[in-house]
Formats: C-alpha cells, sequence, structure tokens
C-alpha cells in the first residue's frame, strides 16, 4: 500500500514498525555484515535485499527471503509484489527468517568466536 522511510529512529520504534511491515526491502548494493536484514529476520518480517557479501553468509533465497540483484528495478517490483500477492508465503518467509536470525545472537556468535579464536573451529 505504501512505502515508509523513517530515517534514523529509536529501537523501540524500529521493532514495532518491523512488527507492523508487510516486508523489509534492503536494496543495497554493498554491505560489511548486513545487520538490518538480520534485525528484520529476528522480527518474522520477510526480507527482500541484494545479492552481497554482507548477507551471504545468512541469506537463502525463497527460504528466509527473496534475493535480488543490486540495481534491478524488476526483481525489485517482481520481489515486492510476490510478497504482496501470497501472505502466506511471506509469512513462511518470516518465520524461517527468525529461524536464522536466533544462530547471529550477540551470545551464538561469541561463542562461535571463541572456539575459533581457541582453536576449536564450528
Amino acid at each position: 500500500e505504501s512505502i515508509d522511510y523513517r530515517g534514523v529512529i529509536s529501537l523501540e520504534e524500529m521493532v514495532r514498525t518491523m512488527d507492523h511491515s508487510t516486508a523489509f526491502v534492503f536494496p543495497t548494493w554493498s554491505e560489511g555484515f548486513g545487520l538490518p536484514p538480520l534485525e528484520a529476520m529476528a522480527r518474522c518480517c520477510p526480507v527482500i535485499t541484494t545479492v552481497n557479501d554482507g548477507t551471504a553468509q545468512y541469506v537463502e533465497h525463497r527460504k528466509n527471503c527473496l534475493l535480488i540483484e543490486p540495481g534491478s528495478v524488476e526483481d525489485l517490483t517482481g520481489a515486492i509484489e510476490a510478497v504482496l500477492a501470497d501472505p502466506d508465503a511471506a509469512r513462511l518467509l518470516g518465520n524461517h527468517a527468525r529461524e536464522t536470525a536466533e544462530a547471529y545472537t550477540w551470545e551464538e556468535v561469541a561463542d562461535r568466536t571463541e572456539r575459533a579464536m581457541a582453536g576449536k573451529g564450528k
């Protein structure tokens, strides 16, 4: 129905917004890690994002997000239309996204980092 660009907002407003959003659209060209899509995933919000190095380790097209090519207006439009056309599929995408995000809590990342630094790998 509409696109709402909020700029810088508080954590509470971000959570509220994601909880009431149809999708989180993040059509970036490049990212270091890509925390915003993961934050949306943690809120079960369907994510539409670009294929890039920052999200590559946790995104799976049509499992926990919809991936689009950077700069492709056609891909972006198609992904948004797909989410709007099938709310049940979007909800399932959001649920799988939440499962993905659970593996990236600060505690989980710290534990993996500690194990890697101790030479114990994964």
